[in-house]
Parts: C-alpha cells; structure tokens; sequence
C-alpha cells in the first residue's frame, strides 16, 4: 500500500508523510524533517511461532530489535524489545487476554539506571468496561459503558485527581456527536460525524486546548480496472463514487470491467481497487486568516 498523508485523525496540524507498506515492510518519510523510518518484519516459526521486528530511524541513526512469542495458549504473548545501539536491559512485555505488564530501565535524576513497571487491566463490570491502567507512577481508572445509542467513558488520574469524561449520542445509523471535558483544565473538545453510504463521510470539530475548529470529508474513489481479453493489456482510470458491477461505461470491445469498493476501513482483499481522498480545513480561533487547506490520500497496490 502506497499512502501519502497529510493531517492525523484528531484536529492537529500533522506533519507529510509518504509511506510504502507490505506485510513485512514498510518505509515511512517525512518530507518536513527529511528522514525516513524503516520497518521489517519477519516470522521465525518454530513451536513459540517465533516474530522478530525491527525498526531504524536513518537521521537518528538509532534502532530497535523486538522478538515475540506467541504461547501455546490463545492470547498470550511475550516480548523482548531492545534498542540499538543497546542501552541497558532490554524491555521485556507480558500480554495476557485482560491487559499486559511491563518492565524496562530508564533514567532518572538521582540513580542512572531504574526498573519501572508499567501496566494495564481490563476487565468487564455489570454493562460496560473497566480499565486501569499504571504508568510513570500514575494510575488511571477508567469506565467504558457502550450500547446502541449512546457511550459514556469517565476517568480519573491518581495521585493527581483529574477528572474527565467522554460522551457519544447516535442519532441515526449516519450521525453521531462526541463530547469530550477535562474537569481538571476545563478544556473540552466536540465531533460531529455524518456518513452518506460507504463513499462519503463528512466531520466536524472544535477543540478548546488548541482553539481550533475544523472540517473534514473523506471520499471514496472507485478505481476501474479494463481488461483487455484480446491483447492481455489492462487500463486503470478512477471513476466517481460508486460500486461498478460487470461491464463499465466506455468499455469497448473484448473488455471487462472489475471494481471493487468498501468502508474506509477495509482490508486489501477486499478492495484493492479504491483510492481515498480527505480534505481538511482548519481555522483557528484567534487568527482566522491563517486557516489552512489539507489533504490526505490513500492508494493500495497490490503486489
């Protein structure tokens, strides 16, 4: 999959970025800070069904080596991941069916070199979800209550008592709005999702921490595909949003015509053939004349 991105999935302005990706490798670039991120991934086999990954950073000139194991039993997992060049201990990761336990060196002002332990749980409580999850000594708890309709997610941080809450309403199999508010800064942020089929899907935002709101629609490509039966040649054009079946328009002949369209989400043996395209406006609050005008495209390839 080729993928040329241009703003992240929150409201914030993102960085370009050209990126190749298979299955087993992926180079990623970005075009502002000139650097690329190489990623490599490989299945050793083996009983444990052994993976090793490894990533390097060219313009850091640093690394990382990380080998999983996949247990006997379903769900669990174990990792080693160690940088390179190497630095201390390597960080070793337990993950089991309700959360996962870390452990690794890091610095700290008075002692060079300390063991810290990071985790998360979850498990499910009376309709909902419960989650705590422990990280540079902080421990946060949260509640994930989900149905049809609606969602309600608070949370609170320790030692430091911060507040916050998420709420999300349905109001319709094609509009949703989600509201967000931190007690502890007062900052609040709000999306309002409209979807049209699977080929359009238009938001909107405000974000108070930032103040900054913003637009964005994202548009499906059907790519034609015309197949030549006579001379063996094939001919790739995008036509508008729409699912093709059997012989397209300006299709002459002795071709065929193949197309194949789904969710923004889909896999690539699904669709294979689809190009999307995201337009992004952002306007901030204090200084409307310096809005700016992004887009973002996706093509897969296969290969």
């Amino acid at each position: 999959m080729l993928l040329l991105k241009y703003a992240n999935k929150r409201s914030e302005i993102y960085r370009p970025e050209f990126s190749l990706l298979s299955r087993k490798f992926s180079v990623h670039y970005y075009m502002k800070e000139q650097y690329a991120l190489v990623k490599v991934s490989h299945h050793l086999g083996f009983r444990l069904r052994l993976q090793l990954q490894t990533a390097y950073d060219a313009k850091a000139q640093l690394g990382e080596v990380t080998l999983a194991a996949n247990l006997s039993d379903p769900g669990y997992k174990f990792e080693l991941a160690s940088s390179v060049p190497t630095i201390g201990l390597p960080k070793a990761t337990f993950k089991f069916p309700c959360g996962e336990v870390s452990l690794e060196e890091k610095e700290d002002e008075e002692v060079k070199r300390v063991l810290s332990v990071n985790g998360i749980v979850k498990g499910p409580i009376r309709n909902g979800v419960c989650t705590a999850l422990y990280k540079d000594e902080s421990l946060n708890l949260r509640y994930s209550y989900k149905d049809d309709e609606m969602s309600f997610i608070p949370s609170i941080s320790l030692p430091s008592n911060a507040v916050s809450f998420a709420f999300k309403r349905r109001f319709s199999p094609s509009d949703k709005l989600s509201y967000w508010y931190n007690f502890d800064s007062n900052y609040w942020s709000t999306v309002y999702k409209h979807t049209t089929g699977k080929d359009y899907k238009f938001k909107a935002g405000y974000d108070s921490e930032v103040r900054l709101g913003w637009a964005s629609l994202w548009v499906t490509v059907s790519c034609l595909q015309l197949i030549d039966q006579e001379a063996g040649d094939t001919e790739l054009s995008c036509l508008r949003p729409h699912i093709v079946l059997g012989a397209g328009r300006g299709c002459g002949k002795g071709q065929v015509a193949q197309a194949r369209v789904g969710d923004e989400g889909g896999k690539a043996k699904t669709a294979p053939m689809k190009m999307k395209v995201q337009f992004m406006l952002q306007v901030p609050q204090d200084d409307i004349k310096s809005s700016v005008l992004m887009f973002r495209v996706k093509k897969r390839w296969d290969i």
